[in-house]
């Protein structure tokens, strides 16, 4: 398997901007570079910074109406639109989470309201799915029509450093990712109903009743086609399960290779929903492992990735590539030619350092010396006909593949 390492920085090969009709045509992909959002084309190049700034140490989850014509951005700060002929991005009115979508209409925002959870149980809680109108938003979190979930308390905090933060801003939870909202073509929602664990719940948006549609589905690394009208996910029964958000029909594919489904890292379709590619968790050929005499509680979690493809139409799994021994793949997108994705790199400089006296084995978790073994983030872009893989540049992450 042939495969070709080339790192150059991606502001080397920012183009100038084009006329605003040819920008449109021209994006393909969007993500955030250096703490600000691009637009970029099918090769993965940045073409237009559109904003809006992501604070450092925050999250963000970028997202394309179902037309592929706007782009939003949620943060902790808001959420913005910008449209795909570029200009800056515009904070909307009201307050939103990093769990939202669009009405199939694309009129109505949906938010999961993790700030104000709900007791359902011992330790665990629900959050309010509110509703905002966007032709009359006039601030606030939305009106309430539910109360969602069975999740574990304290799954929307998370204190980490080094690998585990850059992973988490894009990708939430390592493993478990971040709860999901996903609009049907009726009026329906799907959402992980018991985050961080496996199931799919299903909402009537209109009556409120909600109940659990699939409690074998695993949300984590599951992904909507390019049209937002199928979603795919593994199941704990070892499958890979397709769902038809407009008949509500589903299509198993047995997972026969040798990994456990929970092992699924990451999944997107291809751009012309004939496949799906995956990334697999596997042993470290090189685990990282700290010396008995530190005590500084280091992460040296990692996993040998790989990236396969599943046919639809055969069933068949193919390997198309390695990334070798990394903490993870925070976010994964294709488009006709390419699979791009964004691989965090394990603490290898951090334990290393820990182990052979660079660092003192007991040094305070707020020492700034801490922050000269802060790991990359790369962007990978594989060819999806030959799997040569190229490293387009660091500082990358939270794709997200125009439709259309």
């Amino acid at each position: 398997m042939k495969r070709i390492i080339f790192l150059l920085p991606l502001f080397l090969l920012i183009l100038p901007p084009p006329s605003s009709a040819q920008t449109s045509d021209a994006i393909a992909l969007a993500y955030v570079m250096n703490d600000s959002v691009w637009l970029a084309d099918i090769e993965g190049t940045p073409i237009i910074n559109t904003g809006p700034q992501i604070q450092p140490k925050q999250g963000a989850y970028l997202f394309w109406s179902p037309d592929g014509a706007l782009l939003y951005t949620a943060t902790r700060e808001g959420l913005f639109v910008t449209s795909a002929q570029g200009g800056a991005a515009n904070r909307l009115p009201g307050e939103f989470g990093l769990t939202v979508t669009l009405a199939r209409q694309g009129s109505v925002i949906y938010n999961l309201d993790v700030e104000n959870p709900q007791d359902i149980a011992e330790n665990i809680v629900g959050f309010p799915l509110r509703e905002t109108n966007m032709s009359n938003m006039q601030g606030g979190r939305g009106r309430m029509l539910a109360t969602l979930g069975e999740y574990q308390t304290g799954t929307t905090e998370a204190y980490v450093s080094h690998a585990a933060a850059k992973y988490i801003r894009d990708g939430g939870l390592p493993g478990a990712g971040r709860p999901h909202l996903w609009s049907t073509y009726g009026g329906s929602l799907f959402y992980s109903c018991c985050f961080p664990n496996e199931g799919l719940g299903v909402l009537d948006v209109t009556t409120g009743d909600n109940y659990i549609y699939d409690a074998s589905f695993i949300p984590g690394p599951a992904a909507l086609n390019s049209t937002a009208s199928r979603l795919v996910g593994p199941t704990t029964d070892g499958l890979i399960r397709t769902i038809d958000l407009i008949s509500a029909g589903s299509r198993d594919y047995i997972l026969d290779i040798p990994f456990s489904p929970f092992d699924i890292e990451r999944m997107t379709w291809s751009s012309d929903d004939s496949a799906i590619y995956f990334v697999t968790r596997g042993i470290p050929a090189d685990p990282l492992q700290l010396l008995p005499t530190v005590t500084y509680p280091a992460d040296t979690r990692s996993f040998y990735g790989q990236l396969w493809k599943l046919n639809l139409i055969t069933g068949r799994i193919d390997e198309i590539t390695d990334f070798g021994d990394i903490y993870g793949v925070s976010s994964i997108a294709a488009t006709r030619d390419y699979i791009f994705v964004v691989v965090v790199e394990r603490n290898q400089a951090l334990i290393q350092a820990l182990n052979t006296g660079q660092l003192p084995p007991d040094i305070s978790p707020t020492d700034p010396a801490l922050n000269n073994y802060i790991p990359r983030t790369l962007l990978w872009r594989v060819d999806v006909n030959t799997g040569d893989t190229f490293a387009l540049g660091e500082n990358v992450w939270g794709l997200a593949a125009r439709p259309g």
